[in-house]
């Protein structure tokens, strides 16, 4: 299971496109787990997987499944059902900003997310709303 995983992460990884730092502080977790979760020397709790997930747009069901945790997936699809396929090119530019936006004040995030409304109404493919989702 935990190859499964890991080859998972390698996986998000690298769609994500950022730095392994900035993937894990977008996750919420030391660059230091994020390491020992790579290497196969910690095993990701099903908090960590939710983190993961959330950072990387994945399906939470899809990592708690590669670390071993299937009824908790199982129980995520039958309260909320199977997660939509959805794939973005979501550059590693665009996760920098996307990250900055996260930070903003309330106010300016919602300036900046009618003007990209505003600004994508006709074109889907430039920044998908859940990407700008702002984090939790």
């Amino acid at each position: 299971m935990m190859s499964e995983f890991r080859a998972l992460l390698d996986h998000v990884l690298g769609e994500y496109g950022g730095r392994k730092n900035e993937f894990a502080r977008a996750a919420g977790i030391t660059p230091s787990q994020l390491s020992h979760l790579l290497k196969g020397t910690f095993e990701p709790s099903m908090e960590i997987c939710l983190k993961l997930a959330r950072a990387s747009q994945t399906s939470p069901s899809d990592l708690l499944r590669a670390a071993g945790k299937g009824f908790a997936a199982d129980l995520i699809e039958q309260m909320y059902g199977k997660p939509a396929v959805r794939h973005y090119n979501v550059t590693a530019r665009d996760q920098r900003i996307l990250m900055l936006l996260r930070k903003v004040d309330r106010r300016v995030y919602r300036a900046v997310l009618l003007l990209l409304q505003a600004a994508t109404r006709d074109d889907d493919d430039i920044i998908p709303p859940a990407a700008i989702r702002r984090g939790a």
